[in-house]
């Protein structure tokens, strides 16, 4: 399937700033069932771009704007080939845990942070699932996502960016990435990896909350 997908971004000041300092990762990858055909990057004011590849293999593009200014809009176009493999997940040997060992390429999705913390809290919550946990990953994935769905209540406004997973467990509230910090939390205590990934729903799907939105 050919996707093209243009994101925009604008900020917007009170007042004139001195200089916009800033890294993008907009590109999206080359991967087996995901081929990059082009992608622009357009950004005013005017200002020179460089690029590099970090450590997960992104395209990072850097830039300074030092003329003074007030706004700043950022465009990124891409176009993308993309194949999506005729899964059955029912049929997936996906028994948990598994026989052999975790690759060391995912550690990093087993480690706590300030914001997924592994807290009294959290631990709690994973003791109580752990008695009716499944034995199949895909199925316990969703046991863990069906919880998080009956028992938290969706509310904007409640949390930030910054929002810790322990003050979510408190209040019982959030958005979607509070919900997705708690379904990496819970993966992480049953030593599943996981990692946070954000994105958009297809325009031409059916309408979900918050079409137009960037989701966790």
């Amino acid at each position: 399937m050919l996707i093209k997908a243009t994101h925009t971004t604008r900020l917007s000041y009170d007042a004139l700033i001195s200089e916009t300092v800033m890294e993008l990762r907009m590109a999206p990858c080359h991967q087996p069932l995901q081929h990059r055909l082009s992608f622009e990057l357009a950004i005013g004011p005017p200002t020179q771009v460089s690029s590099y590849f970090d450590w997960l293999g992104n395209t990072v593009h850097a830039f300074s704007i030092v003329a003074r200014h007030r706004n700043v809009e950022i465009a990124a176009t891409s176009l993308v080939d993309t194949s999506v493999p005729a899964y059955v997940l029912d049929k997936l040997d996906d028994t948990w845990p598994p026989a052999a060992p975790l690759d060391y390429t995912v550690r990093d999705f087993l480690r706590f942070d300030d914001i997924v913390c592994q807290c009294a809290l959290l631990e709690t919550l994973a003791r109580q699932m752990m008695p009716h946990r499944p034995t199949r990953l895909i199925a316990l994935v969703r046991h863990m996502m069906d919880f998080i769905a009956e028992n938290f209540i969706y509310e904007r406004g409640v949390t930030t960016t910054t929002t810790a997973l322990t003050e979510v467990l408190e209040h019982g509230r959030g958005v979607c990435q509070d919900f997705t910090h708690l379904l990496i939390g819970l993966a992480r205590m049953m030593r599943i990896p996981a990692r946070y990934v954000s994105g958009f729903f297809h325009p031409g799907r059916k309408a979900f909350r918050g079409t137009s939105e960037s989701h966790a």
